[in-house]
This record gives C-alpha cells, sequence and structure tokens, in this order.
C-alpha cells in the first residue's frame, strides 16, 4: 500500500485506497508514448493490429537467469565445457514465466529481403545479386587493349595483302608461261658463199670481202694524221659489210669547260688531262653499214693503249663514237673519241682500228695513225 504524505487538516498515516487496476494492463505498465511512425500516418505494426482486435498485450520479458558463477559445480554426467542454464541437457528447465500467448490473427512477419549486393542469407532471407568484388561473386571479363586490337588489325591487314599479291604472281606467271610456250630451236646455217671466220682470203682478213673490189689497207700499216686507209667495216645491226675510208684527222686536248663536263660525268677522272681524237670516215663500197661500231682505240707514241672515256652528256662537243643508224655507200660521218692521261704520263698521239671481225690482233696487227 503507498503512503502519502499527509495533507493538512488530515491526520498522518490515513491509509489511500488503491487505484482499481486496468482490465487491459494488469502489471500497470504505463501506456507507451506513440511513435513518430504513428504520428506521421505509418502503417499499423503487427502489435496495433493485435490490439485493435482485443487480443492481450504481449507480457513484459522476463528478468535474465543470473549467470553461472565461475568455477560453478557441473552437474554429474554433464562434459566439460557443455552448455549450462535452463533448458540445458541435465538442466531443469526454468519455470514460473509464463508462455507467450498467440495473438488471434496475427500475421506472421514475412521473410526479410536480403539487401542489394548481399551476398547469400540465413532461413528467410533471399540472397540479393552480390556486389561487385564480394567473395564467390563471378568478376566481369577483364576488357580487351585497345592496342592488341589495333595489333590483330594490322596483322590480318598485312595477311590479306599478301595473300592478294601472291595470287596477282601466280597468275601472272602462270599467263607468261602459256603466252611464251616452247620456243624453237636455232638451227645454224651455212652456204659456200659464207666465209669460215676462223679461215682468212688473199687479203688477211678474216671476214668474206670476196665482195668488194676496193683495194683494203693490209694490217700493221702505220700512217701519218690525215693520210687515208681503206678498211673493211660491217654491222651488227644489217649485218653487212663495206669498204670504208678512213683518216684521223685531229688529236688535241680538249677546252678546259669541255674538260669538266667530261669529268663532271666521270668524277674518276678528275685530275687527268682530257683529249679529243677525231676520225672522218666515208662509205666507198659495200652495203649500209649503219650503226657500224669499229673498235678504235687511242694510243701514246710507243703504240700503247690509252684510257678511253665513253660519255653520253649531249653537251660535250666530243664523244660520238659509232656511225648514223644509216650509211650507205657515198655517205660521209665524223667519229670523236674521248682520251684521258694522267699530267706528265703517256698522252694520247693516235688511234689505231681493229675491226673484230676482220683483224686479228689489237696493235701490232691494226692500222695506226700516229701524230707526226
Amino acid at each position: 500500500m503507498t503512503q502519502i504524505p499527509p495533507t493538512p487538516g488530515e491526520p498522518s498515516g490515513t491509509p489511500v485506497p488503491p487505484t482499481p487496476a486496468d482490465p487491459g494492463n494488469p502489471f500497470g505498465v504505463p501506456p507507451a508514448e506513440p511513435t513518430s511512425a504513428q504520428l506521421y500516418g505509418a502503417p499499423p505494426t503487427a502489435h496495433d493490429i493485435a490490439t485493435e482486435f482485443g487480443a492481450p498485450p504481449a507480457p513484459p520479458t522476463p528478468p535474465a537467469a543470473p549467470a553461472e558463477p565461475f568455477g560453478a559445480a557441473v552437474p554429474p554426467g554433464m562434459p566439460y565445457g557443455a552448455p549450462s542454464g535452463p533448458g540445458a541437457p541435465g538442466v531443469p528447465p526454468a519455470t514460473g514465466y509464463p508462455a507467450s500467448p498467440e495473438y488471434p490473427g496475427q500475421q506472421g512477419y514475412p521473410g526479410q529481403q536480403g539487401y542489394p549486393g548481399e551476398q547469400g542469407s540465413g532461413p528467410g532471407y533471399p540472397g540479393g545479386p552480390g556486389q561487385p568484388g564480394s567473395p564467390g561473386q563471378p568478376r566481369g571479363k577483364k576488357s580487351f587493349p585497345v592496342w592488341a586490337w589495333l595489333a590483330i588489325s594490322a596483322a590480318a591487314i598485312l595477311i590479306v595483302i599478301g595473300g592478294i599479291v601472291a595470287i596477282f604472281f601466280a597468275v601472272r606467271s602462270t599467263l607468261n608461261a602459256a603466252d611464251t610456250g616452247p620456243q624453237p630451236t636455232a638451227t645454224a646455217s651455212y652456204d659456200d658463199n659464207t666465209a669460215d671466220p676462223d679461215e682468212t682470203t688473199e687479203d688477211g682478213l678474216g671476214a668474206d670481202t670476196s665482195d668488194l673490189n676496193a683495194t683494203l689497207t693490209p694490217p700493221g700499216t702505220s700512217l701519218a694524221m690525215g693520210e687515208k686507209a681503206t678498211l673493211p667495216f660491217s654491222s651488227g645491226l644489217t649485218d653487212g659489210v663495206a669498204a670504208l675510208e678512213v683518216a684521223m684527222t685531229r688529236v688535241e686536248r680538249a677546252p678546259a669547260d669541255q674538260a669538266k663536263l667530261v669529268t663532271a660525268d666521270e668524277p674518276q677522272l678528275l685530275g687527268m688531262d682530257i683529249y679529243y681524237i677525231t676520225v672522218e670516215l666515208k662509205n666507198v663500197e659495200g652495203d649500209d653499214v649503219g650503226y657500224g661500231y669499229g673498235n678504235f682505240n687511242p694510243v701514246d707514241a710507243q703504240g700503247n693503249g690509252v684510257t678511253q672515256v665513253y660519255t653520253y652528256n649531249d653537251d660535250v662537243a666530243c664523244g660520238e663514237s659509232s656511225l648514223p643508224r644509216t650509211f650507205e655507200q657515198g655517205d660521209a660521218a665524223t667519229l670523236c673519241f674521248v682520251a684521258a692521261s694522267a699530267p706528265g704520263g703517256n698522252a694520247p698521239t693516235g688511234i689505231t682500228f681493229d675491226d673484230f671481225d676482220t683483224y686479228d690482233s689489237y696493235a701490232d696487227e691494226g692500222v695506226t695513225w700516229q701524230k707526226k
């Protein structure tokens, strides 16, 4: 019974009658303050629904059983480390605690949904998709580097181009083989009018000069500049043979500007003396010997050969060493030969003619002109 202090005029110790108990609150628990969710219109909870249908509220949670002191005795037959306390094996269940009442119409709590990205869950908690990088979750494929794609593409392009080139050359070789076909074998034939190259005629020349009426200058003849010789001349272009009247008309050093043109084309001649040797020719008898190329070679005073230079510079005043394309009987031409010698060395003083189709030797048996 609760004692309260007396009020003025009231005798002390007067008992206060107890407050009648609330049937719905037998323990006298003061009503809970409404939650913020209830105040702001949150949906009712299971407890609110149970209260609405007249179910008694859940009893208060009984106090926890006192913890066993360290070193308490273990009941006989219980293994060391086994759980103890009410409900444990070998321990009588706790008494004096009312069972939790079942509320009529109470709905079970639905299984809690797993948090997105949570890997696995317990009963009632279906697991959601795992977070990236969480244990047990398959990771995404690593992206292929751009440079690798470029390298693969370049290699593929090169392979395609190489295949196209190989096919092109294979087709071209096949077409060339088809166009060429077997070639006929050439057979040499001779008649009675063709001279044996190893035999010589009465004039001592290897070429067939039997049809020429002109008197030819014999091999080994030495002439002065300006003197004429009648020499056989042949042409590989026309297969003709003719008698030409030949004379050396000039041997002189090239002008300085002309020498520079020659050495510009032939740098190895820098520092050497350049000479021009002029020869005049006329077809006096025989066939067309166009493009004929007589074997003219510059020589020094002792008849030794001197370096001959071949140039194709059109600005060089000397250098035409073959006959024109057409050189028939009566035609005349001037040939010019370029020679080079070291300063103070064997300067050219003449020229030797040694036709490879007629004369056998280079200097001893040729026809030579010397500047007197």
